[in-house]
């Protein structure tokens, strides 16, 4: 993946399904189910996307209330130190609510019917 070709629509759409997919693990450190620990500088939660680059776009999907940060305020600004889906991120994704930023979710592939054949659903499409 070239990150640097995608817009930031796109990329915001990949860190939310990520969080989305995460939603259910648990922590021993942290109460949050689907926490994603961040403390480790060397966790990308999108793989091909700096760290940096991750953080930015966690923070504006922060903004849009779609994901919840553990980000405490040290000398040098916010600290992000980890992360997790909310409740209007997960229904973004689900296709139940609109996205109040641009937000690119591409298909996920799922199995209906007799198992011969596949279709892509989208978040959108309703079904």
């Amino acid at each position: 993946m070239d990150y640097l070709k995608m817009k930031d629509g796109e990329l915001r759409g990949l860190l939310l399904r990520a969080l989305y997919d995460r939603r259910r693990m648990r922590s021993d450190e942290h109460p949050e189910p689907g926490f994603t620990d961040f403390r480790d500088e060397v966790f990308c939660l999108v793989e091909g996307i700096p760290f940096e680059e991750q953080k930015r776009l966690l923070f504006q999907l922060a903004q849009a209330r779609l994901v919840e940060l553990w980000a405490p305020k040290s000398s040098q600004g916010l600290l992000l130190l980890g992360a997790w889906i909310s409740s209007q991120g997960i229904d973004v994704v689900e296709g139940n609510r609109p996205a109040p930023i641009a937000i690119t979710l591409h298909a996920t592939n799922a199995q209906i019917g007799d198992g011969n054949t596949l279709h892509a659903r989208t978040a959108d499409d309703g079904n």
